[in-house]
């Protein structure tokens, strides 16, 4: 009788013959996120870092077999902590010198004026005059129409991300900060007032009672000033994942689903911009650059897609005074209504966005960008904007979105 022998035992790990090997699984919008943060890390404005992922990005299109681009342009990266120092400091030189010189006042508090006037509304790049500069880069890709392209979207986000500002951290913090800035605003008009006042008086009158309680609401702004120079100006860059690669993961992604199964008369660009956080850089140079072929196209800019809240699509923003384009306001609408998809209108008080950059020049575009109940950004601008606070569920409606945006448009191509 032989003896009994086992089984060779087989420590490859190999399936046994015959047995199908599992599926891989389906790829996730949020894949992307996750590889940029964690292979690439913070992606501050003008960095080696942004440009390898714009570079990442472009490398995902052409393997869908998508034609891509990269685009360099100069940036200031430090645009916005400077323009926070300046606006601070200027301020506080005024309350400094009220007391021994109100011309001096006045003449700081109107130069403080002028810097944020030519910033903000007359889009001049004033720190690109002073501060250091460095080279940004925008990625782009089309998917053409299978047909004749009858009208063009563009879905875009930005891969830049930003600087951490230490006061934006929790979003409960946000309603106190829309007071501190009323309160800069309403005390920096005050202290120019009293510094006319005191200016045209002549002689200067006594100080009396009203006078000193002016200036107690004057020194609350200064005390506000102070908190923003110590508290918001960092030079260390965020992992950036739902502002504003959630933006990127959804464009690339309705690119990702389009490129085997394109639209009859659309065609549909994807956007990465650069250099967002610096001051809108990589937008204002796409839409200078592309100007002329961007007039029948509609922008439809992502912001902030995957955490918490409702969908909204902006008609207009606060600090740029840029109004959108209503018929891209209603295009977004009547998409979310065919997809089942709860979206409001909002006018954008806090920050800005790419659209601005094309309403700016007369392109017609909006933003849609997911806020929570209160009307705020989860993590704003602070370490824990990371992948794990980014839902794929929301990403997928964003997605839904954006494919029932492109669906409406070929239907109206169509007819």
């Amino acid at each position: 009788m032989e003896p009994r022998t086992s089984p060779p035992d087989d420590r490859t790990g190999a399936a046994p013959a015959g047995d199908p090997r599992p599926a891989a699984p389906a790829p996730r919008v949020r894949d992307l996120i996750d590889e940029l943060c964690r292979e690439v890390g913070p992606r501050a404005s003008g960095s080696a870092a942004e440009a390898v992922a714009a570079e990442r990005l472009r490398a995902r299109l052409e393997a869908w077999g998508l034609p891509a681009a990269v685009e360099r342009f100069r940036t200031t990266p430090f645009a916005l902590q400077g323009l926070l120092a300046t606006m601070g400091g200027l301020y506080l030189l005024a309350f400094g010198t009220y007391f021994v010189c109100p011309h001096g006042a006045a003449t700081f508090l109107v130069l403080a004026a002028l810097v944020l006037l030519a910033h903000r509304v007359l889009d001049l790049d004033l720190p690109g005059a002073v501060l250091p500069g460095a080279e940004s880069t925008n990625v782009h890709g089309t998917v053409a129409p299978a047909g004749e392209r009858r009208r063009t979207v563009l879905f875009a986000g930005h891969h830049d991300s930003a600087f951490r500002m230490p006061l934006l951290g929790r979003s409960s913090w946000f309603p106190w900060l829309s007071r501190g800035m009323v309160l800069f605003f309403v005390s920096d008009l005050t202290l120019l007032g009293l510094s006319l006042w005191r200016v045209a008086a002549r002689p200067g009158p006594a100080r009396g009672p009203v006078e000193f309680a002016l200036l107690a609401l004057c020194a609350l702004g200064a005390a506000f000033a102070v908190t923003v120079l110590a508290w918001m100006i960092r030079r260390d860059a965020v992992p950036g994942a739902n502002d504003n690669l959630s933006a990127v993961a959804t464009a690339w992604e309705v690119a990702r689903r389009l490129a085997t199964a394109p639209p009859r008369h659309v065609e549909v660009r994807v956007v990465s911009f650069g250099s967002e956080e610096a001051g809108l850089k990589g937008s204002r140079d796409f839409a200078v650059r592309h100007r002329d072929e961007l007039r029948r196209a509609t922008l439809v800019n992502l912001e902030s897609l995957g955490q918490s809240g409702r969908l909204f699509a902006l008609t207009g923003e606060f600090l740029s005074g840029a109004r959108h384009a209503p018929e891209a306001v209603r295009l977004v609408e009547a998409a979310a209504r065919d997809a089942g998809i709860a979206l409001g209108r909002k006018w954008l008080v806090h920050g800005l966005t790419d659209a601005t950059s094309f309403s700016r020049r007369g392109l017609p575009a909006t933003s849609v960008i997911r806020l929570t109940d209160a009307g705020f950004l989860d993590h704003y601008h602070s370490p824990g904007d990371s992948p794990e606070h980014v839902a794929e569920e929301r990403l997928e409606e964003a997605v839904r979105l954006c494919l029932a945006v492109v669906a409406r448009l070929d239907r109206e191509a169509a007819g």
